[in-house]
C-alpha cells in the first residue's frame, strides 16, 4: 500500500521545473521538425496546419498510451532495473521490452503498424532510443512519472499528426526515427555512467 501511495505521488509530481518542461517540448519539437524536413527532402509535402486542426484529439491521447503505459515502464520497470544497472542500460532494456510488447500490432489487420508498412526493426530501434530519452528525463526529475507521461503525451500527439499527413515511402519508414536515435546517442554519450547515481533508486530500496 505504501508503494502504491508513493507511485501515486510520483504520477502527480507536476513540479519538475520549467527547464524540464522546456527540454521535453524541445525534444519533441526537434524530432517532429526533423521528420517533416525529411519528408520534404524525399519530395513529400506536409500540411503544418494539421497540428492545429487535430488539437481536440490530444486530450484522450493522455489515457490511451501515456498514462496507462508509463505506470509500468517508468513507474516500475525503470526503477527496478536501476537497482542493478545504470540509467542508460536500464533504459535500453526497457526499450527492447517495450518494442516487443508492440510486436503483435505488426500482425494485426487495421493497426497503424500494419497499414503503414512500418518495419519492426526500425520501429524497435526508435522505441529503444526513445526509452533512453525517457530514462534520462525520469532520472533528471527525481523519478517523476508525470514527466514521462507528459513526454509520452506530446510525442504521441506529434507522431499522430505527422503520420496522418505524411505520404509514406519505404525509405521514410526506415528513417522515421533517426532524429530521436540521434538525440538518444547524444544523451547516452553525455549522461553515460553518471546515470547510475539515480534518485529513483530510493523507490526500490523502500519497496524491498
Amino acid at each position: 500500500r505504501e508503494g502504491l501511495r508513493r507511485l501515486g505521488r510520483r504520477v502527480v509530481q507536476f513540479d519538475i521545473g520549467w527547464r524540464w518542461y522546456l527540454t521535453i517540448v524541445a525534444i519533441v519539437a526537434f524530432g517532429t521538425a526533423a521528420q517533416v524536413l525529411l519528408l520534404r527532402a524525399l519530395g513529400q509535402g506536409f500540411d503544418l496546419s494539421l497540428f492545429v486542426t487535430q488539437l481536440p484529439s490530444a486530450i484522450p491521447l493522455i489515457i490511451l498510451g501515456p498514462l496507462s503505459e508509463e505506470l509500468g515502464w517508468r513507474g516500475y520497470a525503470q526503477d527496478r532495473l536501476q537497482a542493478r544497472w545504470n540509467g542508460v542500460v536500464s533504459g535500453l532494456i526497457v526499450g527492447v521490452v517495450w518494442a516487443l510488447w508492440h510486436l503483435p500490432l505488426f500482425f494485426m489487420v487495421g493497426t497503424s503498424q500494419s497499414v503503414l508498412g512500418i518495419p519492426f526493426l526500425g520501429f524497435a530501434c526508435g522505441v529503444t532510443a526513445l526509452s533512453v530519452l525517457y530514462a534520462w528525463i525520469h532520472n533528471g526529475t527525481s523519478g517523476s512519472v508525470w514527466a514521462a507521461v507528459f513526454f509520452h503525451w506530446i510525442y504521441t500527439y506529434s507522431a499522430q499528426v505527422v503520420a496522418s499527413g505524411a505520404t509514406r515511402s519505404p525509405l521514410y519508414n526506415w528513417l522515421e526515427y533517426t532524429p530521436y536515435i540521434a538525440l538518444a546517442l547524444v544523451v547516452a554519450f553525455a549522461w553515460g555512467s553518471a546515470s547510475s547515481e539515480s534518485a529513483t533508486t530510493r523507490t526500490i530500496a523502500s519497496a524491498d
